[in-house]
């Protein structure tokens, strides 16, 4: 039987780890390992693993030293992981439905070439109290080919926790290479490049978006080099022979995705100053990409800068602005 890897990386996530660890175990899918890696928390994470330590499925790593988010990811997918299959789970998120894993696995070996199963996922803003659903297909499962995912990501994103993949194709991708905010992005665009994606409505799990995640943190220098979740795919492509008229298009439409996203969060850190200077980033580094500060989305956030109300708002317009 197939063997499927649950990452569970965590740092200082004593108030969720233990949600996130019962979630992996309810997995009705008998061949799991649950790989949790710590890197090195300082708050009671250590002694919340310790009492699943009994559960043979659970194996638990500790950094003697803190590596980072991404670097924590990497070593826990290239270092501990056995299974075919992996499913990353950070430490704040939790499974939502028991049988995704088992739907994903029975699937992918029903049909060829599937190198990536993406289920749903629930956007839990904890902090608002605001909820967002997503699903992949309105069927009970779809398949369609990595370079049609790849070419309409700006509209239907595959989140992290939704994304059971391939780990061998991962491995040789070069997955959680580059260390900036949105690497999950930046890996699975490159994955799905290398063979057929199954989509199931099935809701895989709830990412929990709070003010201590790491992409919700205002960090200018940090939201700009975040931008190589788009290059570095779109040079990766160029070198998978795809039309380069077709590629431009889809560097745009992400782009105004990018930016719609950077400017929202800056709005809500009230840090106005950093408008600027992301502007002049963009201008200096991805002049193309310069018009999108003045769509409608952007003069609309710019407006409800003072107005709390119309930055909830906002951000609920943002999900369908993608297209």
């Amino acid at each position: 039987m197939t063997k499927v890897s649950i990452l569970i990386p965590t740092y200082n996530q004593q108030d969720f780890i233990e949600k996130a660890i019962e979630s992996a175990l309810e997995q009705t899918y008998t061949n799991i390992e649950i790989i949790i890696s710590d890197d090195a928390s300082t708050d009671s994470t250590p002694n919340i693993i310790r009492k699943y330590l009994n559960d043979k499925r659970v194996k638990y790593y500790r950094n003697e030293q803190n590596l980072g988010r991404v670097q924590n990811y990497r070593k826990a997918l290239y270092e501990y992981a056995s299974g075919q299959w992996v499913l990353n789970l950070d430490g704040d998120d939790y499974l939502y439905d028991n049988e995704f894993v088992k739907a994903a696995i029975d699937n992918i070996y029903s049909h060829k070439d599937i190198i990536l199963a993406a289920g749903g996922c629930i956007f839990n803003y904890i902090d608002e109290d605001y909820e967002a659903i997503f699903l992949p297909t309105k069927k009970s499962y779809d398949i369609k080919d990595g370079h049609e995912i790849f070419l309409n990501w700006y509209k239907n994103s595959i989140p992290h926790i939704s994304a059971l993949y391939n780990r061998e194709t991962a491995l040789n991708t070069g997955f959680y290479t580059e260390d900036i905010i949105s690497s999950d992005w930046e890996s699975l665009l490159r994955l799905v490049l290398n063979g057929k994606v199954l989509l199931l409505n099935k809701i895989a799990g709830v990412w929990r978006k709070h003010r201590d995640n790491f992409s919700t943190k205002v960090n200018l220098k940090e939201l700009c080099k975040n931008s190589r979740f788009i290059t570095s795919p779109f040079e990766y492509a160029i070198k998978k022979g795809l039309p380069i008229a077709e590629l431009n298009r889809w560097r745009d439409r992400m782009f105004r995705y990018y930016i719609n996203t950077v400017v929202l969060t800056i709005a809500y850190s009230g840090n106005y100053s950093c408008l600027k200077e992301f502007y002049q980033y963009i201008g200096k580094n991805h002049p193309y990409a310069k018009k999108y500060f003045f769509s409608p989305f952007i003069l609309f956030v710019l407006c409800a800068f003072k107005a709390p109300k119309l930055l909830d708002l906002s951000r609920k317009l943002k999900w369908s602005l993608r297209s």
